[in-house]
């Protein structure tokens, strides 16, 4: 077996996957006008909250991110516990 090192490559053969700022055809499958007009734009802030929700659910969608608490940040938490009166030390159990 032959390792990438002992391989000839013919980089003239090479062809680039983008040209005039869009993929190549045969990559791609060139939308049509009526595909166009019903495209939507998303934000990247959408495009990062949707790509969350496929790590739960593969098959979630745009429309799952206006569902109510899927955008809802973590409440923080403190690091340390402020010093409280309902604290105890452990000798209350005995």
């Amino acid at each position: 077996m032959q390792s990438s090192k002992d391989i000839v490559w013919d980089t003239t053969q090479w062809s680039p996957l983008i040209e005039d700022r869009s993929f190549l055809s045969w990559l791609v499958k060139i939308p049509t006008e009526q595909e166009q007009l019903r495209a939507r734009q998303i934000t990247f802030h959408q495009i990062n909250k949707l790509e969350e929700l496929w790590r739960e659910n593969s098959m979630a969608t745009l429309e799952d991110l206006e569902k109510p608490g899927v955008d809802d940040e973590p409440q923080p938490i403190l690091l340390r516990f402020r010093h409280s009166p309902f604290l105890f030390t452990g000798s209350e159990l005995s």
